[in-house]
């Protein structure tokens, strides 16, 4: 598939609507199949702002970033997240 932002946005935007939770967003944006990745990641965004994102997955999503990139993170997030 190739990103097509006409499609990709709104049902990623309906999908962070419609959901309860963070994980609800991205399983929502999965759900409708063509560009997920793309979905999930604006789904997810949004979900973020508004949710939040649970400390278990921040811990098992540091785990798959390399040093360099875990200490870019955690620094992006001391400097603009609430948490």
């Amino acid at each position: 598939f190739t990103s097509d932002t006409e499609t990709s946005v709104p049902e990623a935007l309906e999908a962070f609507l419609e959901s309860e939770s963070f994980a609800d967003a991205i399983c929502n944006a999965v759900s409708l199949g063509g560009d997920t990745d793309t979905q999930a990641a604006i789904a997810g965004a949004a979900a973020e702002a508004y949710y939040g994102v649970p400390a278990a997955v921040w811990q098992q999503s540091d785990t798959y970033l390399t040093p360099d990139l875990r200490n870019i993170l955690h620094a992006f997030s001391r400097q603009y997240m609430k948490n």
